[in-house]
């Protein structure tokens, strides 16, 4: 196997909007204000580098080209399974981060919070204390330093010199006020109508889409085998000027650099990650989303963390051919000869920048998922005490 390393850098030419759980369109119903996530999932990073791995080495139109297109990206899309997922050339992919210039920004650990006094944001110092007899009957306490339970939890990013910046670019109580954050919000207001240009029920709508400050973009960090079959068939991926990423057919400009270091993915991804504060005991921030088993806590002293909805869009080189409709399947197995897209059923992942503090070994068990880890969900940064 001949690998390498590829910086991707994503930089929206206008405004972009990545869907999530809630949608105009629902199973559940009709929803008239939807607004974009901060961050595509995982698994459309996944999907963005098997479509540009298809552009540019000839496997289209796909129906042609079935058997080369699955030695080249695999057969079938991410799914949530025990067995090891196969998605041929692609061998990791690292969580999304923050690009500017060659400054990268990442989810900041959830123990700050707004000072008022000091006018900045304040570390939370995770501490415990022991309640009663302290050989006895005695249990330990924890809980943040100063931290108040009105302000909640804050989604904040941060460099590696722990310089931390707000999501959006105004405060959210003074419009007027610029806080020189990283997202601009625009929303969209709009009527639905029919393809007879008849305006359907329910059809008003507000859209919320994203755009960024100046100079930011999306990145991350893929790893491609060269030679992905027998035949030793170079793996072509390039940049490109416009790669259609995101809800609304939103176009990106694709820039893809060679990263020349002996360390491997997991190894370079953590040398350019913050160093986050350390605490009384030993933690785990997420880098990224992760996905846990529900007993999660039973391995943790603590936790500061976040759910967020997930769901998954599978896809078989051999058997999808409609790629604009969705079936709603909870499982892919149950539909192995279903043509349309199928949507999984909802799981819920911890959100990037929870922590988790207690015994670091017991802890790395929590997000010991194969599959997740490979498309770059569950990555954690481990701060010893």
């Amino acid at each position: 196997m001949n690998t390498k390393k590829y910086l991707v850098k994503l930089t929206p030419h206008n405004k972009f909007f990545f869907g999530g759980e809630k949608t105009f369109d629902s199973a559940r119903g009709s929803n008239y204000m939807v607004k974009s996530n901060y961050f595509p999932q995982q698994t459309g990073i996944l999907g963005l580098i098997r479509h540009q791995l298809l552009i540019q080495n000839q496997c289209m139109p796909l129906n042609r080209n079935r058997g080369k297109a699955k030695k080249l990206i695999g057969k079938h899309s991410f799914t949530i399974q025990n067995k090891p997922l196969d998605f041929g050339a692609i061998q990791k992919i690292s969580p999304v981060f923050i690009c500017r210039d060659k400054e990268f920004f990442f989810p900041a650990n959830k123990e700050y919070q707004w000072d008022d006094e000091k006018k900045e944001f304040t570390f939370r110092k995770y501490t415990n204390t022991v309640k009663g007899n302290a050989y006895q009957n005695s249990a330990f306490i924890p809980f943040l330093e100063g931290y108040n339970a009105k302000d909640g939890l804050l989604d904040l990013l941060v460099n590696k010199d722990l310089s931390i910046k707000k999501y959006y670019d105004f405060d959210e109580e003074n419009k007027e006020k610029p806080t020189n954050g990283i997202f601009i919000k625009e929303q969209q207001v709009g009527i639905r109508k029919n393809y007879d240009g008849e305006t359907k029920d329910e059809a008003f709508y507000i859209q919320t889409f994203l755009r960024f400050n100046k100079d930011f973009c999306f990145a991350f960090i893929v790893e491609l085998d060269l030679e992905y079959d027998e035949k030793n068939l170079n793996t072509k991926f390039e940049s490109s000027n416009l790669v259609i990423f995101g809800g609304e057919k939103c176009t990106f400009h694709m820039n893809v650099t060679d990263i020349n270091s002996s360390l491997s993915l997991e190894e370079y991804f953590e040398s350019i990650a913050p160093i986050y504060p350390k605490s009384c005991a030993d933690k785990l921030v997420l880098t990224s989303d992760a996905y846990v088993e529900e007993n999660y806590l039973n391995q943790c002293q603590f936790a500061i963390s976040e759910t967020i909805p997930f769901r998954s869009l599978y896809t078989d080189v051999d058997v999808t051919t409609e790629w604009h409709g969705i079936s709603y399947h909870q499982e892919a197995k149950e539909a192995k000869e279903v043509k349309e897209v199928i949507k999984s059923g909802r799981f819920n992942l911890l959100k990037k920048g929870s922590v988790l503090y207690g015994d670091k070994n017991m802890l790395k068990t929590v997000f010991d998922k194969n599959n997740f880890k490979k498309i770059g969900y569950n990555h954690y940064k481990l701060i010893e005490k």
